[in-house]
């Protein structure tokens, strides 16, 4: 009797282990789908699937910490995205989305040391760099952002917000000419806003 109950824990137990690698997958594989797609309403769909389905995996926490984000709930998406960094430690778009979320509180700190990690665990996190640039430019530290936005640049040419944030940077130190150069180099790839910097402060 002893015998068969011990088979039969260890059978449940297995059948639980299954399941568990089962769900892992299927969150992750949906995840990574959300990933790829450029369409929003589907990422959406797609995210509030991963919530639904795989709650306890990494990928749910994620999913649901995107959600409540876009709902305003700041301070909630940072423990969410803290619950799926405790699953997994590598979890890069953990990192990151949650230095946004730190960052949108004024937890600059927080949100730096963020970007820092997912810079860590990829190097060629472009928006990794840009981010941590802003939240170093809130800092009033404008040395380090011009170093993240020029790192940003450097690994995506065409990004024309980082030109502006930049050129912020550089006239907030006094370089009024470099600061025109990133401001023109960022209308020329597209962001028309910056004009009125253009037409403001360069002559």
């Amino acid at each position: 009797m002893r015998t068969f109950t011990k088979l039969l824990i260890s059978f449940l137990i297995l059948i639980t282990f299954l399941i568990c690698i089962s769900c892992k997958k299927g969150g992750k594989d949906l995840f990574e789908k959300s990933l790829k797609t450029k369409d929003t309403t589907e990422k959406r769909i797609l995210r509030e699937e991963i919530a639904e389905k795989y709650p306890d995996t990494e990928y749910g926490y994620f999913s649901k910490a995107g959600i409540v984000y876009m709902r305003g709930h700041k301070e909630e998406a940072v423990r969410l995205y803290t619950k799926a960094i405790e699953i997994n430690p590598n979890f890069v778009q953990a990192y990151y989305n949650r230095g946004i979320a730190y960052n949108d509180i004024r937890e600059y700190f927080k949100a730096i040391s963020d970007f820092t990690k997912a810079i860590e665990i990829n190097p060629d996190y472009a928006e990794a760099y840009y981010n941590r640039g802003v939240a170093y430019i809130d800092m009033i530290n404008y040395s380090q952002a011009i170093s993240d936005f020029t790192k940003a640049i450097e690994l995506n040419p065409n990004d024309a917000d980082a030109y502006v944030w930049r050129g912020f940077a550089f006239d907030k130190k006094g370089n009024n000419y470099q600061a025109c150069i990133d401001w023109k180099k960022a209308y020329q790839l597209g962001n028309k806003n910056v004009i009125e910097l253009i037409n403001k402060f360069c002559k």
